[in-house]
């Protein structure tokens, strides 16, 4: 298989081919064996190769969405209401200890 083969390969198989040049390809792929093998090849490796890749793919949305994430998350969560809490009682006491200066004053 040369490049340029392979280049009809993947025009054909992706429907990108003229109506003349599809119909031509298509009396090549009856008449010749050997072309007909390799562009069977050809199309096992291609989908081959689209399922590995979307198995990958779905391996990282899933390893990205684990539930270990939604954990984390949740921790997260929890450890910014303390700290505002804290900042609340912080602001609340700051504010009651200003008060109580000021009324000393006048």
């Amino acid at each position: 298989m040369d490049n340029q083969e392979l280049d009809q390969f993947e025009a054909y198989r992706s429907g990108t081919l003229g109506e003349e040049d599809k119909s031509m390809f298509e009396r090549r792929l009856s008449e010749d064996p050997d072309l007909k093998i390799n562009y069977q090849a050809y199309v096992l490796a291609s989908e081959s190769a689209e399922y590995l890749a979307y198995k990958d793919l779905k391996a990282k949305l899933q390893k990205t969405h684990s539930p270990n994430t939604r954990k984390t998350l949740i921790i997260s969560r929890k450890w910014l209401q303390i700290a505002a809490a804290i900042l609340l009682l912080l602001g609340f006491t700051v504010f009651k200890d200003w008060q109580y200066r000021a009324a000393l004053f006048f």
